[in-house]
């Protein structure tokens, strides 16, 4: 079994949203993302996917992104939402949807912590937002940005309790937006997950050419991978070595 890793799929099979606007790397994107599904994952492994999973606006609309990646292999698939998961309502709505149309691989991650008893894995993390180091910053962004802080205290306080109980081997820090700037300074969110404990913290958010600058790499003691689709080859990405096939 492996513990897999994903961001920015980008799915838009009911709408007319094309993704090869965005350069061509983005081409086929979707056939592409099968067909590297497909080459790595096994039906007993577990695939985290971190964000802008759809580019439906609705609930409804979702249905048919939502249930191409249940048909993919895989016995779980953890999501996490991003910005752009305008369809991603509460999480009452979101888990409704996914038992009537029978959707049982698929599991949301939201304010929590998640231990995986089959890697000995806790999972902790948020969507997050910009950070104040950034040129756009503004005062609103701050607003969001303190309670994304919040959202991920709640899911350090559920992890530590896990910890406490649980055979714990390995602690991975989930996001959607970059916790570190280009040159790998931390924000609040990268010192609050390496203080708990975090030894790999996956993102997605950032594409093309802005995305191939963002950070990568060891910083302290954690591990930052950054896992959007068109950064990966649009494949999961094996986030335990030691679990790797």
């Amino acid at each position: 079994m492996t513990l897999w890793g994903i961001a920015d799929t980008h799915l838009s099979l009911a709408s007319d949203k094309p993704m090869d606007v965005f350069g061509p790397s983005w081409e086929n994107y979707v056939g592409r993302l099968e067909q590297g599904w497909q080459s790595k994952v096994g039906p007993e492994d577990t695939i985290l996917i971190l964000g802008d999973i759809s580019w439906a606006l609705k609930l409804e609309e979702a249905v048919a992104d939502l249930t191409f990646l249940h048909s993919l292999p895989g016995k779980r698939k953890i999501l996490l939402r991003g910005n752009h998961d305008f369809w991603w309502t509460t999480r009452t709505q979101v888990q409704g949807l996914i038992e009537r149309e029978g959707l049982d691989t698929l599991e949301l991650f939201q304010n929590e912590a998640l231990y995986i008893e089959e890697y000995k894995a806790l999972l902790v993390g948020t969507r997050g937002w910009k950070i104040p180091t950034d040129d756009s910053f503004s005062r609103e962004d701050e607003k969001v940005y303190k309670r994304e802080l919040n959202r991920l205290d709640l899911s350090l306080q559920q992890g530590k309790s896990i910890k406490n109980k649980e055979d714990v081997k390995s602690i991975l820090g989930l996001m959607h937006y970059p916790p570190v700037t280009r040159d790998g300074k931390p924000s609040a969110f990268a010192e609050k997950m390496e203080g708990f404990g975090v030894k790999t913290c996956c993102y997605g958010h950032v594409h093309g050419s802005a995305g191939r600058q963002a950070f990568e790499g060891e910083r302290k003691t954690c591990r930052y991978l950054k896992l959007s689709s068109d950064l990966v080859n649009f494949t999961p990405v094996s986030l335990l070595a030691e679990k790797q096939k």
